[in-house]
């Protein structure tokens, strides 16, 4: 992506290893609604004045180990109960004056309706 942007949504299969390479653009991965492979999904990022973002369905394991300079590389995924056989999203990569973030969302779900799903949970 450079200076655009990119989506994937809906259904669609990921590939074992995903390379994104992100300048002054962003893209956006909605795993919620895709078939996962069982065993491991990696996502390497690199990102220069960009955003990556990655929206997951609870039930995912997601690893997450990145470097931000002057940048962002948010894991904000809440995995709860992922059974030890879950398939496992692997996040690595660079992000340089941009940000790189992991959601957590249920199908169907927006943005507005996960934060106040979360701020619910934690009031209980």
């Amino acid at each position: 992506v450079v200076m655009s942007t990119v989506r994937k949504k809906g259904q669609w299969t990921p590939a074992r290893h995903t390379k994104v390479t992100c300048v002054m653009g962003n893209a956006r991965f909605d795993l919620r609604e895709a078939l996962v492979l069982n065993g491991e999904t990696h996502f390497e990022l690199n990102v220069v004045m960009g955003e990556v973002e990655l929206i997951v369905p609870p039930g995912l394991r997601v690893e997450c180990d990145g470097f931000a300079l002057m940048g962002e590389f948010d894991d904000a995924h809440s995995e709860g109960l992922a059974p030890p056989n879950a398939p496992v999203i692997r996040v690595t990569g660079t992000v340089i004056m941009g940000a790189a973030r992991i959601k957590t969302r249920l199908p169907g779900e927006s943005a507005l309706e996960a934060w106040r799903r979360r701020r619910l949970e934690g009031s209980r």
